[in-house]
């Protein structure tokens, strides 16, 4: 018997304010992701990084952490 995990998936054209869904796609475009792609994303992981890099995942993270539970693995969609 297989064992399946649930998950909350979020459609950042959806779900997302304008300004968090800018920081996903151009804090996520060095992943060199294609289209019709998802990240699995865990929340609060990204509130320890202080490199400028990452300030866009944060940025994304920050939004999670006020809708999700910290530690709880979601999908986010990565279509445009």
């Amino acid at each position: 018997m297989e064992v399946f995990e649930l998950k909350k998936v979020v459609r950042p054209h959806q779900h997302m304010p304008a300004d968090v869904k800018q920081a996903f796609f151009e804090g996520t475009r060095p992943w060199e992701m294609a289209n019709d792609s998802f990240v699995e994303w865990t929340v609060g992981e990204y509130q320890d990084y202080d490199d400028e890099e990452d300030s866009l995942l944060k940025e994304v993270d920050d939004w999670a952490l006020k809708n999700f539970t910290k530690g709880e693995s979601i999908i986010i969609l990565h279509w445009w």
